[in-house]
C-alpha cells in the first residue's frame, strides 16, 4: 500500500470515529431539546456513541491484526493441548 493511501485511510478511520462519537450525543442533544428530556438524550447519546466507538474500535484491531498474520499471540504460550 502506498503512503498516501494509507494517510487516506487514517484520516477515513479518524473521520468515522468521530462521527461515531458526536453525531449520537448531538442527536441526544435535539432530543432533549425538541422534547425536555434534559439530560436523558444527551446520556444516552453519549452512551451509545462510546459504545459504538469501542465496538468499532475492536472490529478494526482485530481487522488489522488478522490482515498483518498476528493471530492475537495465542499460540505457543503453554495453552492446552490438542
Amino acid at each position: 500500500m502506498s503512503a498516501e493511501r494509507a494517510d487516506y485511510r487514517v484520516l477515513s478511520l479518524a473521520g468515522t470515529a468521530v462521527a461515531e462519537l458526536v453525531v449520537p450525543v448531538l442527536l441526544g442533544a435535539w432530543i432533549d431539546r425538541r422534547y425536555g428530556s434534559a439530560p436523558w438524550g444527551l446520556l444516552v447519546g453519549a452512551v451509545v456513541g462510546f459504545v459504538g466507538g469501542v465496538a468499532h474500535l475492536m472490529v478494526v484491531a482485530s481487522r488489522s491484526s488478522s490482515s498483518n498474520g498476528g493471530g492475537g499471540g495465542e499460540s505457543g504460550r503453554g495453552g492446552p493441548s490438542a
